[in-house]
């Protein structure tokens, strides 16, 4: 069986899913997309030598969260393919709230002794009230470096982090094994932001980031860091609905040095996260090796989303370290 299928089925035993139809709706809706993140637990579990079946509470409990994050996440964006668009706003919160508590009843009934568990609940709380925190810090466009930092570090090292510690602990890890992982993984969560961050302020059609003014990081430093080409970026990002305006923004952004200082900011965190990595007594390392080298190559797909020319892509990545 298939891992997305099996953690469904896994779904469909709790009384919530089989007493709530939109829940057990909303979670087929959200498992066709095969999110990776509901992987998290398992990938942490692996790597201390454990297996599916015995963190199956953790990888539920990190599928409400993500589900509770993407429909609060949507309504907040104003996302035009969110949930809350058929449900309606109310219902989608409700929803939202939902998960969030069946994940916490999941993690209750999983651990094997008390002290467990209470470790397991209150990592979720972290994850939960982190990522709150950071929700709350991005809805609020965070105008500078500092508070874009901030807000990745509630929102997404958290989130990759708790998930991480969830499965390692469940998976028979040390607190102290665990609790590396958790910082680890934190660190590949905010590479992951920042890929994110390049990927949609490069893509086209416009992203919500372009529409609703937003403050990612690579639009940040077009804004703020002095270049020759500041005011007119400012001009364009204000008319993102214009394809030619848009173009011309994502090339400025090549041309700053915005692409450059994210891939650069890449870099020195898988560097960092490598290096810690080899630090923690791991049964099966080589598969969260794999993934961390994954976020450091070349992210040619990403810049030619802007049609730029093959030896300027060549000479960012050269400049961002990541070639």
């Amino acid at each position: 069986m298939e891992f997305h299928d099996y953690v469904v089925t896994y779904f469909e035993a709790q009384d919530a899913i089989r007493e709530w139809p939109e829940l057990a709706v909303t979670l087929r809706r959200v498992a066709a997309g095969g999110p990776q993140v509901w992987k998290l637990p398992l990938q942490a579990a692996q790597a201390v030598g454990a297996d599916l079946e015995g963190v199956l509470s953790a990888v539920g409990a990190a599928a409400c969260a993500q589900i509770a994050i993407t429909l609060i996440d949507d309504l907040l964006d104003e996302d035009p393919h969110g949930l809350h668009h058929e449900v309606g706003a109310g219902s989608a919160a409700n929803l939202a709230s939902a998960f969030q508590a069946l994940g916490g009843q999941m993690l209750a009934e999983g651990g094997e002794d008390a002290e467990t568990t209470r470790d397991l609940q209150a990592s979720y709380a972290r994850l939960l009230g982190g990522t709150a925190h950071g929700q709350f810090l991005d809805a609020q466009n965070p105008s500078d470096e500092a508070a874009y930092w901030q807000m990745v570090a509630r929102k997404s090292a958290t989130f990759y982090g708790e998930t991480f510690y969830l499965g390692a602990r469940l998976g028979g890890a040390s607190a102290g094994t665990a609790e590396a992982l958790r910082r680890l993984w934190g660190q590949y969560g905010v590479i992951i932001q920042i890929h994110d961050d390049l990927k949609d302020c490069l893509a086209s059609p416009v992203e919500p980031d372009w529409l609703l003014g937003r403050l990612p990081l690579p639009i940040l430093f077009a804004s703020q860091v002095r270049h020759p080409q500041q005011a007119r970026f400012e001009v364009l990002r204000k008319r993102p609905h214009d394809p030619a305006a848009l173009e011309e923004a994502q090339r400025i952004l090549l041309e700053c040095g915005a692409v450059s200082y994210c891939l650069s900011e890449i870099w020195k965190r898988y560097e960092a996260a490598r290096a810690l990595l080899t630090d923690i007594p791991l049964a099966r390392p080589e598969r969260l090796a794999e993934m961390l080298d994954n976020t450091a190559r070349p992210v040619q797909t990403l810049l030619q989303l802007t049609g730029a020319p093959e030896a300027e892509v060549a000479a960012v990545l050269a400049a961002g370290g990541a070639g």
